[in-house]
């Protein structure tokens, strides 16, 4: 190997500098006199070059170097299997620097081994709308939809149980759904409920549809701590498109009242507006982040649209990340999940119970959260190998960040509001 790169070396100097001395050329090539004669010779006797003496000059000793046609053809294999030596180095040189790089997964920072640091409640099955970006339109003509409302009974049993293992560990319970929580016929109780007894912050993710004046003064008195409209849009004609079944007349009107009365009352429920991010909307995002931001809402979130698992995946922003830099997914790590079936999960974005653990009757999301399917999980993800069907297919992965990601996660920026002081 050594033989011919110092061959190769020799041959590259004098095609570019042929009318040399070997002094110059020693020099140049950081060889001794004795070590260039040795290759000269070498390279000579295979005929890749000839030498000459230059006319007209009396020092016999300098030379004019020849690359033979032999001698440009042997160069030319030299000079691929350099590239080809090179390039081996450079990827192996990338593959040490991607495993000093990589980033350490698991518990660390507001992610906790000793119970989940934000635990979902699904409050109902059933929605009002029927929204593109949402697997519900498909979910409702499925077996598995059954118009569910979750039992008071298990909201406060989670309570109970955030309030005596979450304290200072779950940084938040957010009622949402696979489908409307203002739904459900107890939701402001069950609300009410966590904000006085959790021991920690409390949200809610809505459509905005149903808040009528009456029902905003109740969301206020609850004391919640923070709510998050989804609107999708700026124009009414986009809003059509994104929540079919909707008016942004109506949410706009409902949103701003909502501000208006917070002020009256002087409530210090935090109000968000979300816009997710797909094909028909992102020609208005800026106009959507401009109009609020104008508005004195707490915050605007412009988040990315999952496929929820694969199963909705026409009207994503697509990125371009393959197989081939798969890593762990958040959300083994984060949270839990109550469903209105009464069920704890894992995924948050699981429409059709492929996530379901097990019955919350029966069982303590404390005793789950270090059970032994979650540490396998954990470990499937860490390894990117997968036995777990549902995991192995879902593209959602790159969509969650984790708390050392440039890129926050919804769960960042919502504790950034619920949290820091204005």
């Amino acid at each position: 190997m050594k033989y011919n790169q110092d061959h190769f070396d020799v041959l590259r100097k004098i095609e570019k500098k042929p009318e040399t001395t070997q002094r110059k050329l020693a020099e140049e090539l950081g060889f001794s006199l004795g070590k260039l004669n040795y290759c000269l010779k070498a390279l000579k006797n295979k005929g890749f070059i000839k030498t000459q003496n230059f006319k007209k000059n009396p020092n016999k000793l300098n030379y004019f170097y020849v690359l033979t046609p032999k001698g440009i053809t042997e160069k030319t294999k030299l000079t691929v299997n350099f590239m080809k030596r090179k390039m081996q180095e450079y990827d192996e040189l990338k593959k040490e620097l991607k495993v000093n790089k990589a980033p350490t997964y698991g518990f660390q920072g507001r992610l906790s081994n000793r119970f989940p640091s934000q635990v979902m409640v699904d409050m109902t099955e059933v929605c009002n709308l029927a929204c593109i970006h949402c697997t519900h339109p498909e979910f409702k003509q499925s077996t598995v939809y059954g118009k569910r409302m979750l039992d008071p009974k298990l909201n406060k049993k989670m309570i109970k149980e955030v309030s005596t293992y979450g304290q200072g560990i779950t940084k938040y319970i957010r009622y949402t759904s696979n489908g409307e929580p203002l739904v459900h016929p107890k939701s402001y109780e069950m609300i009410q409920d966590a904000v006085e007894n959790s021991k920690t912050k409390v949200t809610l993710t809505t459509n905005g549809t149903l808040l009528n004046e009456k029902r905003m003064y109740k969301i206020l008195k609850t004391g919640l701590h923070m709510i998050d409209i989804s609107t999708d849009a700026f124009s009414n004609e986009t809003y059509k498109k994104i929540r079919v079944g909707g008016n942004l007349d109506i949410t706009r009107s409902n949103i701003l009242k909502l501000i208006d009365l917070k002020k009256q009352a002087n409530a210090k429920t935090k109000i968000i507006v979300s816009f997710v991010e797909q094909k028909e909307n992102t020609h208005e995002v800026e106009s959507f982040r401009e109009y609020w931001q104008n508005k004195n809402v707490d915050q605007v979130l412009i988040r990315r649209l999952h496929t929820n698992s694969g199963s909705n995946v026409n009207d994503a922003v697509v990125e371009n990340d393959s197989e081939e830099n798969r890593r762990a997914c958040l959300y083994p790590w984060e949270r839990v999940i109550l469903n209105a079936r009464g069920k704890l999960a894992f995924c948050p974005t699981d429409w059709y119970a492929k996530s379901e653990l097990c019955s919350y009757e029966k069982n303590s999301i404390y005793e789950v959260w270090k059970n032994n399917f979650y540490k396998d999980l954990r470990n499937q993800h860490l390894k990117c190998e997968f036995s777990n069907k549902f995991c192995k297919q879902c593209p959602d992965w790159k969509n969650t960040s984790w708390p050392f990601d440039k890129n926050k996660s919804y769960a960042d920026l919502v504790e950034k509001v619920l949290y820091e002081e204005k």
